[in-house]
């Protein structure tokens, strides 16, 4: 899908096919059961500028006092949340160390907090700000191969990289780790409370909800986008259809609740999709993360107040409590200082 900003992701929800999560699981521990994410990267994305934009935010997310992501509560809670809808657990700390594998789903290899894909930009971004970080990094080797299979499912000349994930998690993980949060705060959060701000919404649960929506569809708009290819701002874009957002005197609830019913309007079309490409595709459970979004906005828990019941590939709810996320690692979600 030709995108005109940044880069589009498509992800397989968890739940997406029992098969295929046996099998990750049966793979890698009952941690994995990854996402899939897809990069559509018809768009390519100049290094030099790349690199001159995330200069130009420097620590946007953790020191601009206007912005909602400054909150460390808030970073928390998201961070758990959506490593629970991308591995099906709350501890962020582990899901940035999640390996590349691939899935047979067209993205290439997925690896990291928020499942980036080789498929995309975003694996290309946190390649090239590692190697920023850390010259020297175990992947360093494989940055031109994750350039050249951008866009593709190709995972040519990427053999081996698992194990040097691997290696990099237990050796340089506080530079692996940074490189990822510099991707998730440019890439994701920035833009969350960028388009948050012009919609006039003020809650934490719309920062999350925003966040979520970008992490999985990515960023990026469209016009000519076939339902189940719609990038956030397709979803932001067709949500307004009908319905105000606050800055235009609506109620944030009420444009929450159509701006998640779009998401699941489009993860049934990716469904279908995927049923007519593989049968035995099930999608079931693929709109957990929606159900939960649902439930918060029902509940008017625009403060994301704990606990909170998240809906988690079965019809299991696993309570993410205070004692819950205040067990997780502070300086796993700490983006202070991040672009230094």
């Amino acid at each position: 899908m030709k995108n005109s900003k940044n880069f589009s992701v498509r992800k397989i929800a968890l739940g997406a096919s029992s098969t295929l999560l046996a099998t990750l699981i049966a793979a890698n521990g009952a941690g994995l059961a990854n996402a899939a994410e897809n990069h559509d990267s018809s768009q390519k994305v100049d290094q030099q500028e790349s690199n001159k934009n995330v200069l130009q935010t420097k620590n946007k997310v953790s020191s601009n006092n206007s912005n909602i992501f400054a909150n460390k509560q808030l970073r928390k809670t998201s961070l758990a949340l959506v490593c629970a809808a991308e591995h099906t657990y709350y501890d962020y700390g582990k899901g940035y160390t999640d390996n590349p594998e691939n899935i047979h789903d067209t993205r290439g290899l997925t690896a990291g907090l928020t499942g980036f894909t080789t498929n995309g930009d975003d694996m290309k971004h946190f390649i090239d700000q590692y190697n920023q970080i850390n010259p020297y990094n175990s992947l360093s080797g494989y940055t031109d191969a994750i350039h050249k299979v951008s866009g593709t499912s190709s995972i040519k000349g990427l053999e081996g990289s698992d194990e040097a994930w691997k290696d990099a998690a237990k050796n340089d993980r506080d530079s692996m780790i940074k490189a990822q949060k510099r991707v998730i705060a440019h890439d994701y959060m920035e833009v969350a409370e960028k388009y948050a701000e012009k919609d006039g919404l003020k809650s934490k649960l719309s920062r999350y909800i925003y966040f979520d929506a970008i992490v999985k569809h990515g960023p990026g708009r469209d016009k000519n986008a076939k339902v189940k290819d719609w990038s956030f701002g397709d979803l932001r874009a067709h949500a307004r259809d009908g319905v105000k957002t606050p800055l235009q005197g609506g109620d944030e609830k009420a444009y929450l609740k159509n701006f998640v019913g779009k998401r699941y309007k489009s993860t049934h079309a990716e469904n279908n999709y995927l049923k007519k490409q593989d049968p035995s595709f099930d999608s079931k459970n693929t709109t957990d993360r929606l159900d939960t979004q649902m439930k918060l906005l029902d509940d008017n828990n625009f403060d994301l107040k704990l606990p909170i019941n998240y809906k988690i590939n079965t019809d299991n709810y696993r309570s993410l409590t205070q004692d819950k996320l205040d067990k997780l690692s502070d300086a796993d979600a700490n983006f202070d200082g991040i672009w230094d």
